[in-house]
């Protein structure tokens, strides 16, 4: 990502690896992890293989399976991911930048010029590095083991009236489907941040921020 070489091998496993590695290595005193979208499953998963590594989770966007593959038989995965990694693999910068302005015009964030800027940065990752990233998370399902999360759990759920109205999904209607993707996690709060979208933090920065410091508060990490 961001202009740094693409690794190979399971991309997952080797960054939880790295993440455990740096909270070891700094002797960092149970962090509490924040994350966003895959860095909230990756998150998750720490905390589900190493409890006793960290004292909290703030997923921004981040679920322990991805939305609407929650009932998808795992034989049927792999076909679904070729399908996503076929329209990613093999495109040049131009093409890839495209696809990225579009992503965050229509799902990323509601400002178009925010959009635009953000869309900049996330173009200079490596497509295929990308693609291989999102294909290993839309096969992880950590439901199974949410139980082993014995700190608290916040979740961040974004909300847009307009993008919802669309989907005819009310916004306590996504809430409550995230509170049922964490069904299993001892301590979980999901809490809607609304308007926004996928890049909450850009959208509502000041609501992440209070949630933040609301969930450090409580934890007495403040």
């Amino acid at each position: 990502f961001d202009g740094r070489p693409a690794v190979s091998g399971d991309l997952m496993k080797q960054a939880l690896l790295s993440l455990k590695g740096l909270i070891q290595t700094q002797k960092l005193d149970r962090p509490v992890l924040i994350g966003h979208s895959l860095g909230g499953v990756l998150s998750l998963a720490l905390a589900q293989n190493e409890p006793g590594l960290v004292s909290g989770v703030i997923s921004i966007d981040g679920l322990p399976v991805f939305p609407g593959t929650e009932s998808m038989p795992e034989a049927q995965r792999p076909a679904m991911v070729e399908s996503i990694k076929s329209g990613m693999v093999g495109l040049d910068h131009e093409q890839f930048a495209s696809q990225q302005l579009q992503y965050m015009r229509g799902i990323g964030v509601i400002d178009p010029a925010v959009a635009e800027k953000l869309a900049k940065l996330s173009s200079r990752s490596d497509p295929a590095a990308t693609a291989d990233y999102m294909a290993e998370t839309l096969m992880i399902d950590l439901r199974p083991n949410l139980g082993k999360i014995t700190v608290p759990v916040l979740l961040m759920s974004p909300y847009n009236e307009s993008d919802g109205a669309a989907r005819k999904l009310t916004e306590a209607a996504k809430t409550a489907y995230y509170r049922s993707l964490m069904a299993g996690t001892p301590k979980v709060d999901v809490v809607s941040i609304s308007p926004a979208r996928e890049f909450v933090k850009n959208d509502q920065p000041k609501l992440v921020g209070e949630a933040i410091a609301s969930f450090l508060k409580a934890l007495g990490r403040q």
